[in-house]
C-alpha cells in the first residue's frame, strides 16, 4: 500500500507536537519530584529551586521579570508564564497548536485530550503554580500526556506521519536526560566532592541515596534502575544507566536506537541518519568512562546535547523545508 502525501508543514507540526508533549511531561515530572525532594530533605542539605531553571534552559529572561530566585518566582516563571518558551503553559499551548494543524492525520481522541489539557492549564495559570495547587496541576499534565502518548501509540497507523511524531518524542527524551544529568547529577557529585574536601562527607552522604532517587524519579527511571542492578544508587551506576542502558526506554542509547530505526523507514534519510550515528558513536566512547566526576558529566552532557541538536538540524534541512515531503511521498510509492 502506498504512502499518502505528507506535506512538509504537516511533518514539521507532527515532529513538534511529539517534542512538546514529551517536554511538557518531562517538565511536569521535574517540578513535581524537585518539590517533593525539597520537602523531604532538611534545610542543612544544599538544594535550592534554581536548578529547575537550569535543566530546561529557562534562565534567560528570569532576572528581567523577578528580583530573586525563590520558590514563588521560579514556579510562576516555569509553570504559568505565557511568554516564556520553556514554561509549561507555553509548551502545552504550542503542543496543542501543532496538533491542531494536523488533526486529519492524528487520532481524534489525542486531539480532544490535548485540547482539554491546554484549556485546563490556561485556567490554572493564576493559581496552579502555588504549593497547595501545584500537585493537582502537575498530576493532570502527567496523566494526560501519558494518555495521549498511549492513544497515539495504540491508534495511529505506522506511516510517515507516525514516524515524525515518534522522532520528536525520542529526541526530546534523549535531550531531557542529558539536561538532568548536566544539572542534577553533576551537582550531586560536585557537592559530595566539596563536602569531602571540607571534612563533612557524612552529612552529605546521609541523604545521597534520597537525592539520587530523586534524579531517577525525575525521569521515571527508579523502578527500571532497581530491576537492572543490585548496586546502591551512586553516580557511576545512575549516570551509566541513564546514558547507556539500551533496554530502558528513556535512556539516551535507547532513544537514539529508536530514532535510527525510524529514520531507516523514511526515504532520503542519509543525512539525519549519519547525524544520529555520530551521537551513537559518541555514546560508545562514553561507555569506557571509569569515574564520573562533575566535570566529566558536564562535558559528556554538553557534547551529547550539541550532537542531538545536529540530528534535529539534519531533520529540518532534509524534511521540513518546502517541497521535501511531497518528494518523500513519491519515493514511498515507488519503493
Amino acid at each position: 500500500m502506498s504512502e499518502p502525501i505528507l506535506l512538509c508543514r504537516t511533518a514539521d507540526s507532527l515532529y513538534w507536537a511529539g517534542r512538546y508533549l514529551e517536554r511538557a511531561e518531562g517538565l511536569a515530572r521535574l517540578v513535581a519530584e524537585h518539590t517533593a525532594l525539597l520537602v523531604d530533605l532538611p534545610t542543612s542539605v544544599p538544594l535550592t529551586w534554581e536548578p529547575l531553571l537550569a535543566i530546561p534552559g529557562a534562565g534567560n529572561g528570569f532576572e528581567e521579570r523577578y528580583s530573586r530566585p525563590d520558590e514563588a518566582s521560579i514556579m510562576q516563571f516555569l509553570l504559568a508564564n505565557a511568554e516564556t518558551p520553556t514554561s509549561l503553559r507555553w509548551i502545552v499551548a504550542s503542543a496543542r497548536e501543532n496538533l491542531r494543524t494536523v488533526r486529519q492525520v492524528a487520532p481524534r481522541t489525542a486531539w480532544r485530550l490535548l485540547n482539554e489539557l491546554a484549556t485546563f492549564v490556561e485556567e490554572q495559570a493564576a493559581v496552579g503554580w502555588r504549593r497547595g495547587r501545584r500537585q493537582a496541576l502537575l498530576d493532570r499534565v502527567l496523566a494526560d500526556c501519558q494518555q495521549i502518548a498511549g492513544v497515539v501509540a495504540g491508534g495511529m497507523r505506522r506511516d510517515h506521519a507516525y514516524e515524525f511524531f515518534s522522532l520528536g518524542t525520542q529526541l526530546e527524551r534523549a535531550d531531557m536526560i542529558t539536561r538532568v544529568l548536566d544539572v542534577r547529577a553533576a551537582g550531586l557529585v560536585s557537592a559530595a566532592a566539596e563536602a569531602e574536601r571540607g571534612g563533612d562527607r557524612a552529612s552529605v552522604q546521609l541523604y545521597a541515596d534520597l537525592q539520587w532517587l530523586g534524579v531517577l524519579r525525575s525521569v521515571l527511571a527508579q523502578h527500571a534502575f532497581r530491576r537492572s542492578t543490585s548496586e546502591p544508587m551512586a553516580a557511576d551506576g545512575v549516570v551509566r544507566f541513564l546514558l547507556l542502558d539500551d533496554r530502558y526506554p528513556r535512556s539516551v542509547a535507547f532513544c537514539l536506537d529508536q530514532v535510527a530505526e525510524g529514520l531507516a523507514r523514511l526515504p532520503r534519510s542519509r543525512v539525519p541518519a549519519d547525524a544520529c550515528l555520530e551521537v551513537r558513536l559518541l555514546l560508545g566512547t562514553v561507555a569506557s568512562t571509569d569515574t564520573w566526576s562533575a566535570p566529566v558529566i558536564h562535558d559528556v552532557a554538553d557534547e551529547l546535547q550539541l550532537a542531538i541538536g545536529r540530528v534535529d538540524g539534519a531533520l529540518r534541512s532534509t524534511y521540513f523545508e518546502p517541497g521535501r515531503i511531497s518528494d518523500l511521498a513519491v519515493a514511498g510509492r515507488s519503493a
